[in-house]
């Protein structure tokens, strides 16, 4: 027979189980205890409480009652394995999350690019439209492109100008300012011109017929959107960026000419048998295949991010500035690859 003092035994066995997972429930963090210690102390108390249930318990329905109080606070709770500290596990969700995004990003760009292939090599793309492309986001772009070439032309003879005063010939100068203009300004300067003017805008107007269902409503009627919207502004883009920076190479030259000619005394002659030193012909090849590479992936990436615009009106002004965030880091990284592959 269990005595009145055997049988408190067990219930102070099952209150102390039922209190064990209140408290853990209960906890200011709500997560597991995380310190090992503890840990293993709480797993043997309940260990210990589930033997004296096993002695003690006068009937199978009382032990299982026990039992189950037991078995609750510990699956419930608590964990024999110490869990991963919390900054940890941020950092690895973060780079698990971003791994995930940039898969993704290649994978959809990767299908649009192939789609806008197929389209132009079975001439479904309009010329029609690819001519009123070239014309709002080409021709309409030369008046800012030039300007952002005749200044960086100033600023280049400036500072080239202010290193070399008493170290170098003056004739030197042409050299410098035609290289860097050619070479990497124009390109790149007119790149960074062309994502604020056209790339922005591209993502903003396919985004607002995306989150519009305008999109949806072309798939409705059997008309693809990667024909009519995308592939004529790439075409366009490819044709017309070339022709910028061709036009910003010279405008680019010319300023830098003149501010030499004004602060340094260079005369033109001058200016240009110093730039013949230097010349290759190669330069401007290089200098046009940067701007053709650039007028591709300005275009891809702005609809691409167009297209995947959700929220209203708020993920479109997202979904505009990251477009423009990665349009110029991924210029960025492609004239950085430029000199390794082309120039060696």
């Amino acid at each position: 027979m269990k005595s009145s003092r055997d049988y408190n035994r067990v219930g102070t066995s099952a209150v102390c189980a039922t209190r064990m997972s209140r408290v853990t429930r209960d906890s200011p963090s709500g997560e597991t205890l995380r310190d090992h210690k503890v840990s293993v102390f709480v797993m043997q108390l309940l260990a210990f409480h589930q033997k004296k249930v096993e002695h003690f318990a006068p009937s199978s329905g009382v032990r299982g009652l026990c039992h189950f109080q037991v078995r609750s606070a510990v699956s419930r709770q608590f964990s024999v394995v110490p869990s991963t500290p919390e900054f940890l596990t941020r950092i690895f969700a973060g780079v698990g999350q971003t791994s995930g995004g940039a898969v993704e990003h290649a994978g959809q760009l990767g299908q649009l690019i192939w789609k806008m292939g197929i389209s132009v090599v079975r001439l479904r793309v309009p010329v029609r439209i690819i001519l009123q492309e070239i014309r709002v986001l080409g021709m309409q772009s030369i008046p800012i492109v030039l300007v952002a070439a005749g200044l960086i032309g100033i600023v280049t003879s400036q500072q080239g100008g202010y290193q070399m005063q008493s170290n170098l010939p003056l004739y030197v100068m042409g050299s410098v300012v035609v290289e860097s203009v050619v070479l990497e300004m124009g390109p790149v300067l007119t790149a960074i011109v062309i994502i604020g003017r056209v790339g922005a805008r591209i993502t903003a107007e396919l985004g607002t017929m995306k989150v519009s269902e305008q999109i949806d409503a072309l798939y409705s009627v059997g008309r693809d959107p990667v024909e009519i919207l995308a592939a004529p502004k790439v075409i366009a883009m490819m044709i017309s960026m070339p022709l910028l920076v061709g036009m910003a190479n010279l405008v680019g030259i010319w300023t830098g000419m003149v501010s030499a000619q004004y602060t340094l005394g260079l005369g033109s002659e001058t200016f240009f048998y110093g730039a013949r030193l230097f010349w290759h012909s190669y330069d401007l090849f290089y200098s046009l295949l940067k701007a053709f590479v650039f007028g591709g992936v300005i275009p891809v990436i702005a609809i691409h991010m167009g297209l995947r615009t959700t929220g209203g009106a708020e993920g479109v002004g997202r979904t505009t500035t990251q477009s423009v965030v990665f349009m110029t880091l991924t210029i960025l990284i492609c004239d950085a690859m430029f000199p390794p592959l082309f120039l060696q």
